[in-house]
């Protein structure tokens, strides 16, 4: 099934080609009968129909569109949804899908450094994804949780394919957090602006992250990096002016190691250092010495 921004994007891509030609590519890997005979077994346990490719390579298409992303993170993002029993069967088949895709030109694969890092990334651009109804903005306060998933909000655990579990887990401070009233710092908003970063902030990350090859691929990208931020800061000033003076709260979850992470992208109390200013808690008390 789609998410929000990738069903934008369905409805959005009708005319790219390279998705047509995308799944006819993969289908015909899958069906190919010369593999050696361990890829063959693992491949025929990949049952899956037409509509089955089209979402996933939406799928793929949807996380490029948002920024290059790491060839690892995207196979670790995608791998869950390759209908294998093993875990490494379905890595090793979803990397496999990538580089099926890649050969369409629907994205692209480049190498950096010494080939320590390879970037994923397209050069199709699509303004306007809405963000995922979990990005909404919860004015009333969160129904208890009372077990390790919800209808509404699927696992407490970020990444949670591979990350759920239904074991023990301190709900009682998920709870707590959830039902902590925020407001917005309304003369802070109305004086501060928010700005991106400049192109040697952006070069500079990438390249921290990826090596020395990536100050070239990051110059060659800013234009785009600054194209999706203007929309971030747009939709971001459209969340401001809708909350307004009303109260707010943030849902919350665990990682793989336990920290507690709130949910939220446009308004959200640890992100950037202007999101972090731009909230404040709605029930202020004096703090004496």
């Amino acid at each position: 099934m789609l998410n929000q921004a990738e069903y934008y994007v369905k409805n959005k891509a009708k005319n790219v080609p390279e998705i047509d030609a995308s799944i006819e590519a993969i289908a015909e890997y899958i069906t190919k009968e010369d593999y050696y005979d361990s890829k063959a077994t693992r491949l025929e346990e990949w049952e899956c129909y037409a509509g089955d490719l089209f979402e996933l390579v939406i799928s793929v298409f949807t996380i490029c569109l948002q920024g290059p992303q790491t060839y690892q993170s995207l196979v670790g993002m995608l791998a869950g949804k390759i209908p294998m029993k093993k875990k490494w069967h379905r890595i090793q088949t979803m990397a496999e899908v990538i580089a099926v895709i890649a050969s369409t030109g629907l994205i692209r694969v480049t190498k950096m450094g010494a080939g320590e890092s390879i970037i994923v990334d397209t050069e199709y651009t699509l303004e306007g994804i809405p963000e995922p109804t979990k990005h909404e903005i919860v004015f009333k306060a969160p129904e208890l949780i009372s077990n390790n998933s919800t209808n509404e909000d699927g696992s407490m655990f970020l990444g949670s394919r591979f990350n759920h579990h239904d074991g023990e887990i301190c709900l009682d401070h998920l709870n707590r957090m959830n039902q902590v009233k925020l407001k917005l710092n309304i003369p802070f908003l109305m004086v501060a602006e928010e700005t991106p970063k400049t192109i040697e902030e952006f070069t500079k990350a990438l390249t921290e992250k990826h090596g020395h090859d990536a100050m070239i691929f990051g110059t060659a990208t800013y234009p785009d990096y600054l194209k999706q931020w203007d929309i971030f800061a747009k939709d971001s000033r459209g969340k401001y002016l809708e909350i307004g003076k009303k109260s707010f709260y943030q849902k919350h979850k665990y990682d793989a190691r336990g920290r507690t992470y709130a949910i939220g992208y446009y308004v959200n109390y640890q992100g950037a250092s202007f999101k972090k200013a731009s909230i404040q808690l709605a029930k202020k008390e004096t703090v004496h010495r």
